[in-house]
Parts: structure tokens; sequence; C-alpha cells
């Protein structure tokens, strides 16, 4: 960021030293407690050694713009689900969506609202990042079937508000989850997904598949994308 950034620092006096720097050329506020990054709540633990991200009222900011009305049963799931056929010899892609075509207000109402939840998704809660991208795709061509499923999206928000992500201080080592879904999107289109973190090195190298994992971290990077090539199977995705 060009305006907000955090200071790790062993020794005041070196912190000091770095801000008398800055004043001489640039007005600058500090906040020692570091309380909030970007927009970030952060909430320390020195003695657990962890820290909690979070974005207080920030859905519920978004909900009272974008949603009429709450949804009369929780909804536990951002986007809807298609249940893979096993065993078939054949799978096939997912139907084209031929509901109606949106009139500009709804798409521009799409489009602000994928923009507002993004940055959420994208900070804080990775969960919301699949549906936004199979929205994306479709937002400059949305239809009724579109605005079906962005109402699912804020039904699934109004039921969990206020996600938290909470990093453990561990070993820098990194570790990656990826997998891959097969014609899980329009247009005969794969998924590709990741989970990037850090934790402690694995007792065994390589891993060996009985060995208990190092402990889940907060993710500090997470990858969703829809793949731009047509795949042949759910092994070459």
């Amino acid at each position: 960021m060009v305006e907000d950034f955090a200071i790790k620092y062993v020794d005041r006096a070196n912190a000091e030293h770095l801000l008398a720097t800055l004043r001489s050329l640039y007005n600058i506020t500090t906040d020692w407690t570091a309380s909030m990054y970007c927009g970030i709540t952060l909430k320390w633990d020195y003695v657990a050694r962890t820290v909690n991200l979070s974005m207080p009222g920030y859905i519920k900011k978004a909900l009272e713009t974008y949603l009429d009305k709450r949804p009369k049963r929780p909804q536990h799931a951002p986007h809807a689900w298609t249940a893979p056929s096993y065993g078939s010899k054949v799978q096939l892609t997912l139907p084209a969506d031929d509901s109606e075509p949106l009139d500009a207000g709804g798409l521009t109402r799409i489009q602000r609202i994928i923009g507002t939840l993004l940055f959420y998704g994208g900070a804080i809660e990775s969960t919301l990042l699949v549906a936004l991208g199979t929205l994306s795709a479709a937002q400059s061509k949305g239809t009724a079937a579109t605005a079906q499923a962005i109402t699912q999206l804020l039904n699934y928000c109004a039921t969990h508000p206020d996600a938290t992500i909470q990093f453990i201080a561990s070993e820098m080592h990194l570790h990656i989850h990826s997998d891959a879904s097969y014609l899980s999107e329009i247009c005969a289109r794969s998924r590709a997904g990741g989970y990037f973190f850090l934790s402690d090195k694995p007792k065994k190298l390589p891993p060996e598949p009985h060995n208990t994992p190092p402990p889940l971290n907060g993710a500090i990077h997470v990858h969703s994308s829809i793949m731009r090539s047509v795949l042949s199977s759910a092994t070459e995705a």
C-alpha cells in the first residue's frame, strides 16, 4: 500500500529513527498499537503469539445497501452446489443459462456488489472467492440466474457477517494445498484452487501419507481462478 504500511522493529529507538526521517519529508500519523491496517482490524495476543484479522461492520454496511430483506433461513453455502457424478464414463458440462437478461440497472448493481465483496473476500473471507469468480465471469451478460446467485451470496454473508482469520506464530515454512474442480464453470471450464500458508516444518521429508500434517494456519494467499483452457478430464484439470 502506498499510504498505509506496518513496521516491524526490535528496539523502539530504531522505529523512532525511521519515523524522524519520514517526518522530515512528509506529514505522517502513527498508531503504536498497530490495531488497523488498510481497513483491517488487528487484534494482537503477544502471549499466545497470535493475531486476529477482521473487518467489523463491513458486511453489515454492505447488506444495508444491497439486501432488501434478510433470509428467513440461514444460508451456509455461498454458491449453488452441483453434485458430482462419481463413476460415470461421461460427465456433462453445466447447462447454458437461458434465463431472462438483466437490464442496465441490474448489471450495475451486480458489478457494485462484486466490487464490494471482492475486497472483503481477498482480505478476510476466502470462502467468497469461488462465487465471486463465477459471478465476475458472468457479470457482463448477467441474467435472472446471476441475480439469484448474487442473492444467495448476500444471504450467506448475512448468515456469517463477521469473519475472522487468525495467524499463529510458527516456523516460516511455506505449505500449499492445491486442487481443481472439473466442468464446474460455464462453457465447460474448470477451476483451480490453492491455499498458501506458513507453518512448522514436516517431521519427515518428503511427507508420508500417514504423517500428522503441520498445523493449519491463516492463509497468506488463496488462489481461485477459472482455467482458460477447456480440459478433457478431471485428471487433466
